[in-house]
């Protein structure tokens, strides 16, 4: 399987999680953000929704449509580059030391602290 098919089926496999939790503490699912380093994933997503189903491979569609389910608009969806990814750092050969040794693995980026109209654009 193909690295994008399978970022893509990270992407999924967040949002029915976020769903499930969501749906068991009583938080609609209006109030979550995903953020992700996968530029295909969301672009897939997001034309999707613009776009609709026809010219994608059914694969592709049917993790989109699967996505959508719980996820309300592309709105929800960030993109987040690599060096502000906290979850890529121990497969970048960061030690558990020096992750620790920053606010990156409590806070995540600075800008996650602002509005959502602030976050950096992609």
């Amino acid at each position: 399987m193909s690295c994008p098919r399978r970022e893509l089926l990270s992407f999924r496999d967040a949002t029915v999680i976020a769903s499930e939790i969501g749906t068991t503490l009583g938080i609609p699912k209006d109030k979550f953000l995903f953020f992700g380093d996968s530029q295909i994933s969301i672009a897939q997503f997001r034309t999707s929704l613009k776009k609709g189903y026809s010219n994608m491979k059914v694969f592709v569609a049917n993790q989109c449509k699967e996505i959508l389910k719980h996820v309300d608009s592309t709105k929800k969806v960030y993109y987040i580059n690599t060096k502000e990814n906290v979850a890529d750092k121990p497969s970048r050969g960061v030690t558990v030391k020096e992750i620790l040794s920053t606010d990156l693995w409590l806070k995540g980026p600075h800008w996650l602290r602002f509005a959502k109209e602030n976050f950096p654009s992609e």
